[in-house]
Formats: C-alpha cells, sequence, structure tokens
C-alpha cells in the first residue's frame, strides 16, 4: 500500500512540475510575442523586457 502511494504522489509531482515548465515556456513565449507587437523601438523593447522579467520573478 505504501509503495503505491509513494508511486502516485510521484505521477503527480512529476505532472505539476511538467505543467509548470509548460506554462512558463508559454508565458515566455507569448509575452515576448505580445512585447514586439506593441512597438519595435529598440529601446522600448528593452525596457519591456527588463520589467516583464522582473514582475516575473517578483
Amino acid at each position: 500500500m505504501d509503495s503505491v502511494f509513494r508511486r502516485r504522489a510521484t505521477q503527480v509531482a512529476l505532472g505539476i512540475g511538467a505543467i509548470y515548465i509548460v506554462a512558463g515556456i508559454a508565458w515566455i513565449l507569448l509575452s515576448d510575442a505580445l512585447v514586439l507587437q506593441v512597438s519595435n523601438d529598440i529601446d522600448w523593447l528593452t525596457f519591456a523586457q527588463r520589467y516583464k522579467g522582473i514582475a516575473t520573478c517578483s
């Protein structure tokens, strides 16, 4: 019984980790695309990318 519980807990943990990875990659790609849609000004892009990263880490 204990090994069944551990195996299920491991599967759940790996599933949550996989969802987190997919969501993170989607956030990076979609937010980068959104920033590029807003402006092509290099200074603004630098500003937006910097603060997008800071907001994500907060």
